[in-house]
């Protein structure tokens, strides 16, 4: 006995004529009954065939991926918003570990630069420093000291 004709499709899963319903692709959706999936907003995901009627937002700290079938963490030294469309970096001088809605701004803390990925704020070793909106430590000249994590405008002699 053949299979009977479908009479409705569920969310996510389009009926072209109704003779039979066909699953939306990654980063697509359909309302039941449609009769073709549409693209994801931005921000949004939909794996394939997800059967919820609609694209779904990234939480905080994720962002879609290339064809919005799922949300990806944000790396070290990015961030995004709950909804974002991307992982957008931290200005320089800031950091953020994996999974961040925002960047912390090392230049903030005396003696203290962003690491080289941004995932971390770092002291200055001794016998450098960073002064006021610095993002790299300077090492003292010949004879002047710096203690680690110390903030001056120069070393002391």
């Amino acid at each position: 006995m053949p299979n009977p004709i479908p009479t409705s499709c569920t969310p996510h899963i389009m009926g072209a004529n109704l003779d039979r319903c066909t699953p939306c692709e990654a980063g697509t959706f359909a309302l039941a009954d449609a009769s073709r999936c549409e693209a994801c907003s931005p921000g949004t995901v939909a794996a394939r065939g997800e059967a919820t009627g609609d694209c779904a937002s990234c939480d905080a700290g994720f962002a879609p991926n290339t064809d919005h079938s799922q949300c990806v963490i944000c790396g070290a030294g990015q961030r995004a918003i709950a909804g974002a469309e991307v992982c957008s970096p931290c200005p320089d001088g800031h950091v953020s570990p994996r999974g961040s809605s925002e960047c912390e701004d090392c230049r903030a803390r005396a003696g203290h630069i962003a690491n080289a990925d941004q995932s971390r704020c770092v002291a200055c070793p001794t016998g450098e420093y960073a002064s006021a909106n610095a993002t790299k430590c300077i090492p003292c000249p010949s004879n002047g000291v710096a203690g680690k994590g110390e903030r001056s405008i120069s070393c002391t002699t």
